[in-house]
């Protein structure tokens, strides 16, 4: 009988010439740390405070001619007034949660009390628990690129999704592979290239992906227990030791939440929407916009145990640019100079390009950096970085393009 599931299930491989091949660096961590001139980790506590007053300022200042301008117009003036406002106002809560991160690196300044209590107030203004994503993006530095004890951006192989391991075509006869596909993987590999199912998860993964990450350990780890979250003290992250900061960052989210809540009764949703509530949704697609590019690219590798180091899991990562000018500026070039903050995360932003430079140069050909539209590069990385083979020690995300369902 014919195959009737060739037309959607056999599918070419590309030309091997035509694709970038990857090679594992080959580079020590002492290599790579004196690649970057020891002057480039320097702090200056004012220098980075000058940062963190510049940003809340903008923000003060954004809201006062927001709250100015809104009673004189009215009608699509004061529509695009309260848009111009959430798109730059959720810039600098971008920026804002990006000094947190600093803090958390210990960056900010040589004294860690300050770095903590600016990373507090940052982080539990844009509703994120400080000490804890601290103490998981610890972890997520010290395994960047492992496949099972990286935090982050976890990959999935097809069996972990339930579908039937990859086969290339002429690999096996019939009779080894079912007859037919599940529904599940008929449907999965139906909707694989549907650019309506990439926009849907790409707007589930924009919208909910930190709030799910925070609650449910989303997009993380499977062998922590589902709904394993970043705000109970009991979860499997935490030691006993580290219980108590996790409770002063839900004490700090409550206060925060009422804050809210007040400001609610005292103006109205809407007002409280369009001043906070948008602007922190803007903050949130800009975070999982970087997180998810900086650590996922179809040359971008996860390693097996056998194989993982820590200097080849910290280069696991790609610079980009973040729309020209408004990353160095409002972002604090979070996107710019990633790589080199794997490699050194007590670098401050403000020295990080010149360390990236001298990385660069160093590394040659291993470094990753791409220069494309990062609203591009999501819609084509989420397309077509689907799975990982766990059999290989060198896994790469791929499109699965070697399937074979026989005939039925």
């Amino acid at each position: 009988m014919a195959d009737r599931y060739s037309h959607r299930h056999v599918k070419p491989a590309p030309d091997p010439a035509t694709l970038r091949q990857f090679s594992v660096p080959p580079f020590s961590t002492r290599e790579l740390l004196a690649a970057i001139p020891t002057h480039c980790s320097d702090i200056s506590t004012l220098r980075s405070l000058s940062y963190v007053a510049r940003d809340f300022a903008m923000c003060g200042a954004a809201y006062v001619v927001l709250h100015k301008l809104s009673p004189q117009l009215e009608g699509y003036a004061l529509l695009a007034l309260r848009l111009a406002y959430v798109a730059f106002q959720g810039l600098v809560f971008t920026g804002i949660w990006t000094l947190a991160h600093e803090g958390g690196h210990r960056s900010l300044s040589k004294t860690r009390w300050v770095n903590d209590a600016v990373g507090f107030v940052c982080h539990t203004s844009l509703l994120v628990p400080y000490f804890p994503w601290r103490i998981i993006h610890a972890r997520h530095h010290a395994a960047t690129g492992h496949a099972t004890r990286d935090e982050n951006f976890v990959p999935r192989s097809r069996e972990e999704k339930g579908l039937k391991p990859l086969r290339p075509v002429g690999e096996a006869d019939a009779a080894d592979l079912p007859g037919a596909p599940s529904f599940g993987e008929w449907l999965a590999e139906t909707m694989e290239d549907a650019p309506l199912a990439n926009f849907v998860t790409i707007a589930i993964m924009e919208l909910l992906g930190m709030p799910l990450y925070l609650w449910l350990n989303f997009g993380g780890q499977r062998h922590y227990p589902f709904g394993s979250g970043h705000f109970l003290p009991s979860a499997p992250f935490f030691t006993p030791a580290q219980r108590s900061q996790v409770l002063l960052s839900d004490a700090g989210l409550v206060v925060v939440i009422g804050a809210l809540i007040a400001w609610t009764r005292a103006t109205s949703v809407a007002t409280v929407w369009w001043a906070y509530g948008f602007p922190y949704l803007v903050c949130n697609f800009n975070i999982v916009l970087m997180t998810f590019l900086q650590h996922t690219d179809p040359f971008l590798p996860h390693y097996s145990d056998r194989e993982w180091t820590w200097s080849r899991g910290a280069l696991c990562t790609i610079d980009r640019s973040f729309f020209g000018w408004v990353g160095p500026f409002f972002t604090h070039s979070l996107c710019e100079t990633h790589v080199v903050h794997h490699i050194s995360s007590r670098i401050p932003h403000y020295r990080a390009h010149e360390a990236t430079a001298a990385l660069r140069a160093f590394l040659g050909e291993h470094y990753q950096a791409s220069p494309e539209n990062m609203l591009l590069s999501l819609w084509k990385n989420n397309l077509h970085c689907k799975t990982v083979d766990p059999r290989e020690d060198v896994m790469v995300r791929r499109t699965d393009v070697c399937v074979r369902v026989p005939a039925c």
